[in-house]
């Protein structure tokens, strides 16, 4: 469905050529560029550019030394992998990128479902993973975008630290690392998870506590992998903060930031916040697996402190998972007709939602809203 969205409002789009304003875009494209054109759009060229070019040895600046938008703001295991799967097949860029979105959340998906199925049931992992995929944002789980890489790894995670795997969890932190920067924000699920073992188990013994420091540990070096990467290859230890503030501005001006300094939107996040908090501590959404619960929690914290307030918060958001089917408890006792009739009445929202969502924010045109 994502794919026939893309090909039907490819039609809409016009040459960025031809648009008053410029676009945060690595090359002009031309208007209706076909499906897989489509998938391509934003940071689908800068990922394009990655596969293809590789980063930039240095990073270039204008007359008056002022760094410049570049790749280096994108992290490169997803462009890596399309990268390989282009070298092994032939294929071009937009066609290996979708395979490579495609399957990454295809499997994100059943591993999801398997794992809250042993949980809470067949009903409640299948309303979830339905939740995702009607979400607006949803349909970048096509395009060029990295959102299906990082939810596999996310759910990998969520899996090994829900069977104790300590070193599994470690290691799709390093993976993370190089897929989005957010592995910080599994910290306070890891910190929540060792106080839940010693409080159900007693005193944890040196063995396990030694493998949850290193896993904790992990997800703070992860966090400056890219960072210390795209220092030591450019010859600036600060690459990659020049190159955020290059596309973002300087300062720090997250959501709670900003919300300090302007009234109206303050009250917008006080009610995210609380709407959340509501969300992750009712009774009901025990149905959830506790790490999915709490990551939950710990991952919108991370977003409102530290990401600016942009339109792609609503695609960041989807990552927290359960936000996407936010009440556990909808349809779990409801008979088989009012089930089918909740499923349809989702479908049918989701897709007009998604349509909207990709006409005004993914279509360069003139009638954009924003940037997805």
């Amino acid at each position: 469905m994502d794919l026939v969205l893309f090909a039907v409002l490819s039609r809409y789009q016009q040459s960025s050529d031809a648009l008053a304003e410029a676009l945060n875009t690595y090359r002009a494209t031309p208007a209706d560029p076909g499906v897989l054109g489509m998938v391509t759009n934003w940071d689908g060229q800068w990922y394009q550019s990655i596969a293809t070019e590789g980063y930039p040895g240095s990073l270039p600046v204008d007359a008056d030394g002022n760094v410049q938008q570049n790749s280096w703001a994108f992290f490169p295991a997803y462009p890596m992998l399309v990268r390989s799967l282009m070298t092994v097949t032939g294929l071009p860029f937009s066609v290996a990128a979708v395979t490579i979105s495609i399957v990454a959340s295809t499997v994100a998906m059943c591993w999801l479902y398997t794992m809250v199925q042993q949980h809470a049931g067949p009903w409640l992992a299948g309303a979830l993973v339905l939740g995702i995929n009607c979400f607006p944002t949803a349909p970048v789980f096509a395009a060029a975008y990295s959102e299906g890489l990082a939810l596999l790894v996310i759910v990998a995670a969520l899996s090994a630290l829900q069977k104790h795997r300590y070193g599994a969890f470690a290691l799709m932190m390093l993976l993370l690392g190089v897929t989005r920067p957010i592995s910080i924000a599994f910290a306070p699920v890891l910190a929540l998870h060792a106080l839940r073992r010693r409080r159900a188990e007693g005193r944890l013994s040196p063995r396990d506590a030694k493998h949850l420091t290193v896993a904790l540990c992990s997800t703070v070096v992860a966090f400056g992998i890219w960072p210390g990467i795209a220092g030591l290859l450019t010859g600036r230890i600060n690459a990659y903060l020049l190159t955020q503030e290059a596309w973002l501005g300087s300062g720090w001006n997250s959501w709670a930031v900003a919300a300090t300094r302007d009234l109206g939107l303050g009250y917008v996040v006080a009610v995210a916040v609380a709407l959340a908090a509501y969300f992750v501590l009712r009774p009901d959404a025990r149905l959830w697996p506790s790490e999915l619960r709490t990551w939950a929690a710990s991952y919108a914290a991370f977003l409102v402190v530290t990401v600016r307030p942009v339109p792609s918060i609503t695609r960041y958001t989807m990552l927290a998972i359960v936000f996407c089917w936010p009440l556990a408890e909808l349809g779990l006792r409801s008979s088989r007709v009012a089930r089918i009739v909740l499923v349809a009445t989702v479908v049918a929202v989701g897709i007009v939602v998604q349509y909207e969502w990709l006409r005004g924010w993914w279509v360069y045109s003139e009638t954009r809203r924003g940037f997805p």
